[in-house]
């Protein structure tokens, strides 16, 4: 499978958890519902790292860097989002996600003083546009100031911890295999989130008993965290920082779909504006940024 239609299957899956997302906030255990996103991911995760004997010893500057991966990309990302949808739509949550690029673009910016280049700008432009007409139907005054209060502040920090996760994956990556990146920091996540359903054992208990919780968990830690977490890192180091990124501009438009089919949110003729206008964008972006990580 070429690396950009593994982004593409993975922004698919990735388009999926909003909506699955919406459906466990109300359960209203964002740290439970993370630690056992990430439990599944590295029962699936480590038997793999295993069969194919790639241990490895961690020096303490490369442990502290596989520490921030899982406290910004596993433990905030997830808990902030889960917490985020107990208060907005899956549908404005897919909008700010897709800021991501925008975010990335500046955190590598500043970090690597790598500026993108114009044709790179005018497509995340171009993209950004295009989802803003899918997710606000064309109309954005539908999004109105009491959606944009405390759940919306909650989703643009997941949006941001991912944002400096990808940044920072570019380190572990220059040294290890995107699976040895992807188990560690995923354990790494699951360490953090640990104390809480030992503190919180009646919940945990609920969650890990109730039928379609527990498949939705499985379902988000096997294949929208262990798999095409993997193929996100694959990406980072084949492509680079930002053409890779440019992809999650596709999440808005699988979250629309996914929430229509599982939600009963309406589709109209925006989402194939939006849709043109992202894929263009991509586009765009790869012919000018689609080189691998130096």
């Amino acid at each position: 499978m070429s690396i950009h239609l593994k982004l593409i299957v993975a922004t698919f899956v990735w388009g999926l958890t909003p909506t699955l997302g919406k459906i466990l906030a109300a359960l209203e255990a964002p740290f439970i519902i993370t630690f056992g996103r990430f439990l599944f991911a590295c029962l699936w995760l480590f038997p793999i790292l295993i069969l194919q004997k790639e241990r490895v010893l961690i020096d303490r500057d490369l442990l502290k860097t596989f520490v921030a991966l899982g406290f910004t990309g596993i433990l905030l990302h997830n808990v902030l989002m889960y917490k985020g949808l107990e208060y907005i739509s899956a549908s404005i949550a897919s909008l700010i996600f897709a800021f991501i690029v925008v975010q990335v673009a500046v955190i590598d910016s500043i970090i690597y003083r790598k500026l993108p280049s114009l044709g790179s700008t005018l497509g995340i432009i171009l993209s950004v546009i295009g989802i803003i007409i899918v997710v606000a139907g064309g109309d954005l005054s539908d999004l109105e100031t009491g959606e944009f209060g405390w759940g919306i502040f909650l989703i643009f920090g997941s949006a941001l911890s991912w944002a400096i996760y990808t940044v920072v994956s570019r380190r572990a990556l220059r040294q290890h295999s995107p699976l040895i990146v992807t188990s560690y920091a995923s354990l790494a996540g699951l360490a953090l989130t640990l104390p809480f359903p030992i503190t919180n054992f009646k919940t945990t208990t609920f969650i890990f008993s109730d039928s379609s919780s527990i498949l939705f968990v499985i379902f988000l830690g096997v294949a929208s965290s262990a798999i095409t977490f993997i193929w996100h890192h694959q990406a980072i180091k084949k492509l680079g920082v930002l053409s890779t990124s440019i992809y999650l501009n596709l999440m808005p438009i699988f979250g629309v779909l996914s929430a229509a089919l599982i939600l009963g949110e309406t589709i109209d003729r925006y989402v194939l504006v939006g849709g043109v206008l992202v894929i263009c964008g991509i586009v765009l972006v790869n012919l000018k940024e689609g080189q691998p990580v130096q």
